[in-house]
């Protein structure tokens, strides 16, 4: 195991720009293509098996390019701008790709791929897995579980709770994974995606990332997968109640990573809890005309405003039309407008369609 961790973290390097990790939902056609490699991955697994152990010891790169050459978030206009006062793009399900295998998934491309395109936000949800041969059921015992289930019209839910009595499965073997609302529907472990996020910081340093984490996991179990990835290190240590640092600081600090957390943050000075921070609009619309800025979670006057910016449909289709430049415009401009502040982070489904990258950057560049 040592041996292929190890391999995978010589990979590390260049993971954040393909598709996304490794999908744990498996195919019988994948996993016979497996079998045939598996010689020759043995090979390469006895020769790294000792780099994962290095990885966990280096420190952190000292050839940093400076910030006046690459500027922060690639603006130098944006590098004395606390988050407060600049916007970055969000994928709203990040993790739920179709690249990797979810169901119903909410994005096109992995993680890794969403950070190569210039996805500075990213909405997680934590949930407990248990891995059987390649195939993740969800720990249905968790609060999180029990959450999602209550989601779920009758049927999916008689359907899920079947499949989850057939395996069977052990809490003790438990993980922490990246899930949207059953870790049948698709599944990536935390700690892999967070790793993919770290080897991207190692390779630009200048970049600053926000995650929302939708917690349903104790927060020790979650604190401990950022660790383990390296991104722990990254996170900025932050009250809600004292300014925001500029992207110059936190990237200088090599804290530029800031993780805000919905339901247990507070765990360590870095897991800020999300809505002591953060106000955002409603999430729940079923069409373009159902769109509304009001308040929702978050107290008014918190330093972050999300404008969270998708219908509940799921559907590509839907998100090109609503992705696309004018009406993002029109959203911004309604939002500005009744809660009197610019959005900080504009979340959605399906990026990749519409123009999302282009608007925030024209938002920037307005100030």
């Amino acid at each position: 195991m040592a041996g292929a961790i190890g391999l995978l973290d010589v990979l590390g390097s260049v993971d954040w720009a393909r598709e996304g990790s490794i999908p744990l939902q498996r195919t019988a056609r994948r996993f016979a293509i497996g079998m045939t490699g598996a010689v020759a991955a043995v090979t390469v697994t006895l020769l790294f098996g000792g780099l994962a152990f290095a990885r966990a010891l280096r420190s952190p790169s000292t050839d940093q390019p400076e910030i006046s050459e690459t500027g922060c978030n690639g603006s130098h206009e944006l590098c004395d701008l606390t988050l407060a006062e600049v916007v970055l793009p969000g994928t709203h399900n990040a993790m739920a790709a179709s690249a990797d295998d979810f169901f119903g998934a909410r994005q096109t491309a992995g993680v890794g791929a969403q950070l190569a395109s210039g996805i500075r936000a990213f909405m997680l949800d934590l949930h407990y897995g248990v891995d059987r041969d390649g195939y993740v059921r969800s720990d249905f015992g968790s609060r999180g579980d029990e959450l999602a289930a209550s989601q779920l019209d009758p049927v999916d839910r008689a359907l899920t709770e079947g499949v989850e009595a057939f395996l069977g499965a052990s809490s003790d073997e438990r993980q922490v994974y990246l899930c949207h609302l059953y870790c049948e529907w698709g599944a990536t472990r935390a700690v892999d995606t967070f790793r993919v996020i770290d080897d991207f910081l190692r390779e630009n340093p200048n970049e600053v990332i926000v995650l929302v984490l939708e917690d349903y996991v104790d927060a020790a179990d979650a604190v401990e997968a950022l660790k383990r990835s390296g991104l722990g290190r990254h996170a900025l240590r932050w009250d809600p109640d004292d300014p925001l640092p500029t992207l110059r600081d936190m990237i200088q600090r090599r804290h530029n990573v800031l993780v805000l957390v919905e339901n247990e943050g507070g765990a360590e000075p870095w897991y800020v809890p999300a809505y002591d921070a953060m106000e955002e609009t409603p999430f729940s619309f079923d069409s373009r005309g159902d769109f509304s800025c009001e308040e929702n979670r978050g107290v008014e006057g918190n330093p972050l405003f999300l404008v969270n910016h998708w219908v509940t449909t799921g559907d590509p289709v839907d998100a090109a039309v609503v992705n696309r430049s004018e009406v993002l415009r029109e959203r911004v401009e309604e939002c500005e407008e009744e809660r009197e502040r610019p959005p900080n982070i504009i979340a959605v489904d399906f990026y990749t369609q519409g123009d999302l990258l282009d608007v925030v950057a024209e938002l920037n560049a307005s100030g």
